[in-house]
């Protein structure tokens, strides 16, 4: 797949980092390519202490964020953007590291400062992941 270079994830990704706000992809990164076509989700992780700030980039920036209400845990944002042709495209922000269970998330790994200290640049999608080494 050719990824364009303005992609709106690569844009709001960069606009977050232009911004101090660093960001890690950790989960499917085998599926960049469905991701960036529209057809599944990107998980990124932010550090907390930047919730208030991510929150307000992304409305400065016109995504829309919405919060689950379903959702047990208070550390999983959902970011909805759409290119020009209305493809749309969604982001689960993560907070902290959780897992578990889709509703519940349950666990949490206090290993969010490492993650995205060791994370590595995709030279392809042009977005930073976690490094291979985890």
């Amino acid at each position: 797949m050719n990824i364009k270079q303005n992609h709106p994830i690569q844009k709001i990704l960069q606009f977050f980092q232009d911004r101090n706000i660093l960001y890690v992809c950790w989960k499917d990164l085998d599926l960049f390519t469905d991701i960036f076509e529209g057809k599944k989700d990107l998980d990124i992780l932010v550090l907390n202490k930047d919730k208030h700030k991510l929150l307000d980039s992304a409305q400065e920036f016109g995504a829309l964020i919405l919060k689950n209400r379903l959702e047990v845990s208070d550390d999983l944002l959902h970011l909805y953007l759409t290119d020009e042709s209305g493809c749309i495209f969604h982001i689960h922000i993560y907070t902290r590291f959780i897992t578990g269970e889709s509703w519940l998330k349950e666990y949490h790994f206090p290993i969010e400062k490492q993650l995205i200290e060791e994370r590595v640049w995709d030279p392809i999608y042009r977005v930073w992941k976690i490094s291979n080494l985890l």
